[in-house]
Order: C-alpha cells, then structure tokens, then sequence
C-alpha cells in the first residue's frame, strides 16, 4: 500500500513538474510574441516616420525646384521683355530717322527729340521745316 502511495505521489509529481515546465514555456513563448510584436510596431512606426520624413523632404525638393523654376521663367520673361523693348527703340528711332530725311530736316538731339514726340502725338505738321 506505502508503494502505491509513493508512486502515486511519484506520478502526480511528475505531471505536476510537466504542467509547471509546459506552463513556463507557454509564458516564454508569450513573452516572446509580445516583444516581438512590439517590436514590429516599433520597427513599423520607424519606417512610418521615415517615409512621412523622405515625403516631406522631396515635396520641399520639389518646391524649391518650382520656385527655381518660376525665378528662371520670370528672368526670361524680364529678357523678352528688355529685348521687346530695343526693338521697339530701334523701331522707333527709325521712324524718327526717316521721317527727318524725308522732311530733309538736320539730324541732332533736339529735332530728334521734337520728331519723336509729333510722331507719338501723331500730330505731325511739315512746319518743322
């Protein structure tokens, strides 16, 4: 009777040290996956934060690259303009030129000037002569 007692014992020792062991790797197991998990989030949230910081670089890359863009683009536009503006001089000073010869007129500053206004006035009478 003593020995069944003691191997019973033996036996619900044995089954209780299984529980314990199989119970502890549950929670290791456990704890591992929580980590793990963690981790992943973490690992996650860092790429996020990456991303949204590469994001935010290139739309600034991307903003000054317009900018640069709009300055060029005004630059251009200021030279068509500059150059728009000798034609017109040149055209101008033409006119003036031509209008002073075929009124055989002397050619200085002045009758120049005079030329130029009557002819932007366009109220230009032969008395200049």
């Amino acid at each position: 009777y003593m020995g069944r007692i003691w191997k019973l014992n033996n036996i619900r020792a044995e089954r209780q040290l299984r529980q314990d062991q199989t119970s502890q790797r549950r929670r290791e197991m456990q704890e591992k996956l929580h980590e793990s998990i963690s981790n992943s989030r973490y690992r996650e949230s860092v790429k996020g934060n990456e991303r949204s910081a590469r994001k935010e670089e290139l739309n600034v890359r991307g903003q000054e690259i317009q900018h640069l863009k709009s300055v060029k683009k005004l630059k251009e536009m200021e030279e068509r303009q500059l150059k728009l503006e000798e034609i017109r001089a040149k055209r101008e000073e033409e006119l003036v030129l031509k209008k002073m010869k075929i009124l055989g007129l002397r050619d200085d500053v002045e009758t120049r000037l005079e030329v130029l206004q009557r002819l932007k006035a366009n109220s230009f009478d032969i008395d200049l002569v």
